[in-house]
């Protein structure tokens, strides 16, 4: 490892000691005096540094050559959520909640979430993420260079295409996260709507749900 990606190695560590040490747990505000409406905030970020080398020669089908000890990941999330308890709207109000007064349901809300995600290295991570442009044009295919005819260069337009697409899809990302009404009344709960489905349980991180239809 080089000593300027030893020192990039250090300025990222403690980076992260600093927002751990004033990172806060998420909070929930209340909207109305009564409490029913709860709207949630949530950021965080996440950074994956490379333990290895990525690519090269040996490793041909990794792209882009990385070395170990860069930041190859870079990740920042938002995360808003409403909380509305329609139980008293039930029972008093108008709308479709009134359809459930007559059940008297020991539970009746409804919960939206939005989630935004970016990844900040193509703005300001190594060459290999930050200077893609410039590190493409270095590479040699591996053809014959006939003038005229046939080039072991990647063409600038391939370049910019792909760089534009890459940045296009993974910079920013917004969606409807998660959107349900939960229903419970005595030993009958029922969730429906947009949700992560659990598959299973398993210890310290979670994998059988990480595919979720």
């Amino acid at each position: 490892m080089t000593t300027a990606t030893r020192r990039h190695a250090r300025r990222l560590l403690l980076a992260s000691l600093v927002l751990g040490a004033i990172a806060r747990p998420a909070r929930a505000l209340t909207l109305d005096d009564r409490g029913e409406m709860r709207l949630g905030l949530r950021a965080y970020t996440a950074a994956r540094i490379g333990t290895e080398k990525m690519g090269g020669s040996d490793d041909p089908l990794s792209f882009p050559n990385s070395a170990a000890g860069h930041l190859r990941q870079h990740r920042y999330f938002l995360e808003l959520k409403l909380d509305h308890d329609v139980r008293r709207l039930a029972k008093t109000g108008y709308g479709l909640a009134r359809l459930f007064g007559w059940i008297d349901p020991n539970t009746l809300k409804y919960s939206l979430q939005y989630r935004g995600e970016g990844e900040g290295i193509y703005d300001y991570g190594p060459d290999e993420f930050h200077h893609q442009f410039r590190k493409l044009q270095a590479v040699r295919l591996d053809l014959p260079n006939i003038p005229g005819l046939l080039s072991n260069r990647l063409p600038d337009a391939y370049i910019k295409r792909r760089i534009d697409f890459l940045r296009r899809i993974a910079r920013q990302r917004h969606r409807f996260f998660l959107g349900y009404v939960d229903f419970e009344k005595g030993p009958l709960f029922l969730r429906v709507g947009r949700q992560i489905l659990a598959w299973g349980e398993t210890d310290v991180f979670r994998l059988l749900d990480n595919i979720n239809p």
